[in-house]
This record gives structure tokens, sequence and C-alpha cells, in this order.
């Protein structure tokens, strides 16, 4: 009875420590959702205050919006684009420093520079490396090919513009994530795979992938989730232009709600980016399950 009596004591004292934890992560979490859920069925007129109720109108006028289907399409591409390049490029990056060489601890060092510059110093400066007049990257091409690209001025050049530079920031963190996944291989498995007459391939396709998949995985679903939501890198590089042909959802947003001030139509933007998000992760999740099934 006494027990009894000490665990419920225990129980009430752990709740009484948790409970401000959890009630301030309740209104920094989902207090934001449920207001702007709200906001999106209003018309609000920020300089009154005044709240008129309009239903599904918001709704109704994001679904005939050109620019924000365009923005839709863009989010995908850049999010999808991005990772299979990042990934691929990570893996051949971590496989090379996972190599017995000289100086591997100084590159391995030098990889993560890119990683460490923050996004928008890096879509500044491809910003100028891409311009058509004094950019080193368009110059370079130019050189080669012989002809002068406007890679900010086309839409496609701009939206492949945008993703060559994130590729390039995030790789780095996807490489030495998936270094570390090659170094928790043990050696012996590649050792007995040799002996039995295992080519390099069947090596690869048979011991390092699997021990990858995880964090190949995990490494996926941050950066959907993460790109999908992304911004700073087309507020500096092309601010949503040329037009509206890199207008992100994100960035949609943020122009309706700062430059013009229409809370109500920008919360319900953000409400379809969070069933976007919410969908796309769960697909994301059910791939994955199926492949580690088949791995």
């Amino acid at each position: 009875m006494n027990f009894q009596k000490a665990s419920r004591r225990k129980i009430y004292y752990a709740i009484i420590l948790i409970l401000p934890a959890l009630v301030l992560r309740l209104f920094t979490s989902l207090y934001p959702v449920v207001y702007t859920i709200y906001l999106s069925f209003f018309r609000v007129n920020p300089i009154v205050g005044a709240y008129t109720y309009t239903g599904l109108a918001n709704f109704q006028k994001m679904f005939a919006d050109l620019v924000v289907r365009e923005s839709v399409l863009f989010t995908l591409f850049f999010t999808f684009i991005s990772i299979a390049f990042q990934t691929l490029l990570g893996l051949l990056v971590a496989l090379l420093l996972n190599k017995r060489f000289s100086l591997r601890y100084f590159a391995r060092t030098i990889n993560l520079v890119p990683w460490a510059i923050p996004m928008i110093v890096v879509a500044l400066g491809f910003r100028w490396m891409f311009d058509s007049e004094y950019g080193v990257i368009a110059d370079l091409i130019a050189r080669f090919v012989g002809v002068r690209f406007a890679w900010l001025v086309d839409p496609w050049g701009a939206r492949w513009a945008i993703v060559l530079a994130n590729v390039w920031k995030n790789t780095p963190f996807v490489a030495m994530l998936l270094l570390a996944g090659l170094q928790s291989v043990p050696l012996e498995l590649y050792e007995a795979a040799r002996v039995d007459g295992a080519s390099g391939w069947h090596c690869f396709r048979y011991i390092t992938i699997p021990f990858l998949s995880p964090i190949v995985i995990t490494t996926v679903l941050f950066f959907t989730v993460w790109y999908l939501a992304t911004f700073d890198i087309v507020y500096g590089m092309t601010g949503g232009g040329p037009g509206f042909s890199t207008a992100i959802m994100s960035y949609k947003i943020y122009q309706e709600t700062f430059s013009h001030m229409n809370f109500g139509y920008a919360s319900a933007i953000s409400v379809a980016l969070l069933l976007l998000v919410a969908i796309l992760g769960t697909i994301v999740l059910f791939i994955s399950r199926k492949f580690e099934i088949l791995l």
C-alpha cells in the first residue's frame, strides 16, 4: 500500500516537472498551426485589425492563382532534383573520403567548408557567379561553349542555377553522414566476401548499400521536409524571378504576408504547404519501409 502511494507520488511529481515544458512546447508549435488554419478562413485588415469571415474564398482563390500553381511545381522540382543530385554526389564523395590516402583528414575538413557557409551568403555569391555580364560561371561556360547564357534571366536557367547552388551547399553534409555510415561497416564482411569470390560491385550491392540505407532514408526524409519550406536561397539569388518562375511556395507566402499584407490568403497557402509536407513525408516513409524490406 505504501509502495503504491510512493509510486503515485513520483508520477505526480514527474507530471509537475514535465508540465511547464509541455505547455511551452504546445504553445510554440501547436498554437501557430491552429491560428494559421483559423486565419485562412478570414480576410484580415491589418490596419484596423478587422477580421471578415470569407469561408473557403481564400482556398478558391489559391486554386485559381497561376503563381501558386507554378510555385507548387517549382517547389517539387527543387526538392526532388536537389535531393537526387546531392545524394548521388554525397555518396561519391563519401566513397572517395573513405579511401586511405595522405591528407585525407585535410580533405574531409575542406569538404565541410561549403556546408559551413550561411545559405544567404551562398545565394548572394552564386547570384554574382551566375551573372551574365560579370559572373565567373557564365564566363567559363561561354569560353567552352562560345555562347554567353543569361542564367538568371531565363526561367529554366534561373531554376537550375538555384538547384546547383543548393546542391553545392548541402552535398558535403550528406557526404559526411554517409562517410560515418561507411566507417561503421565491419571490414571482416568485405574480407569474407572477397574470399568467397565476390566482386567489388557485389560487395557494394550486398554489404555497403544495406548498411547505408537507414542513413540515406533518414537524410532523404529530413531534406524533403526542409526543402519544401526553404526560402533564403530564392530570396538571395533571384527574388522569385524572372517573373515568378522561381517563386517557391514559402517565397509566395512571404510576398503575400509582407508585401501585400494579405494575411488570410498567405495563411491559406501555408495550410496547403503544411498538407503538402505531410503527404510527401508520409509517401517518403512508406517508400522507405518498402525499400528496407527489399534490401
